[in-house]
């Protein structure tokens, strides 16, 4: 074969296929195949027009054109979902005074500024799970953002979103707890 006859059919496999690197596009993905191809060309067109191409893909999935569109969609959605959550993030999962006033009753004064300065936060940070521990420690005190600690674990920036605010939930839960527990409080 003539060096342009291997460029043009290189060019009309990269027009007719898309070739996704699975383990680069799905974190954790554990198959045997390392690519999928994807084609509205049976396997067996493939093999037999680009056989030479295909080579260095082996092995390999199938996947027709619709799959990359369902995929393109998701990733946009899911880029959308991450910026939205961006503005709309805050620390304790709620809106500022949103829900001290439907429920004082686990309303803290100030309990983001004196969880940082409390002594009592090491024993709340003790009492949760290794992974929400370091998850909340490397958000608050690494200053590392969820989707770097999503990326990292492998997982959702959701996962660990909900960690992060499970964790908190938590503290604040046994901080009032404690509170309600002291003299004062008891009577």
């Amino acid at each position: 074969m003539l060096k342009n006859d291997i460029t043009a059919i290189e060019e009309q496999f990269n027009q007719e296929c898309t070739v996704i690197e699975l383990k680069y596009e799905y974190p954790g993905y554990t198959g045997t195949e390392k690519y999928a191809i994807v084609t509205e060309l049976s396997q067996a067109e493939i093999e037999f027009l680009y056989s030479e191409q295909i080579k260095k893909y082996v092995p390999y999935l199938i996947l027709n054109e619709d799959f990359l569109k369902i995929r393109n969609d998701f990733l946009l959605n899911e880029d959308k979902a991450v910026k939205r959550i961006k503005n709309k993030h805050d620390a304790y999962g709620y809106e500022d005074g949103e829900m001290e006033q439907y429920h004082s009753e686990l309303a803290l004064q100030d309990f983001s500024d004196s969880l940082i300065e409390n002594i009592y936060l090491r024993e709340l940070m003790g009492m949760l799970p290794e992974q929400q521990y370091r998850r909340i420690f490397q958000y608050y005190f690494e200053g590392r953002g969820l989707a770097e600690i999503a990326e990292n674990e492998g997982v959702s920036h959701q996962s660990i979103s909900k960690s992060i605010r499970a964790g908190l939930k938590f503290m604040k839960k046994i901080s009032i707890e404690g509170l309600q527990n002291t003299p004062s409080h008891s009577k």
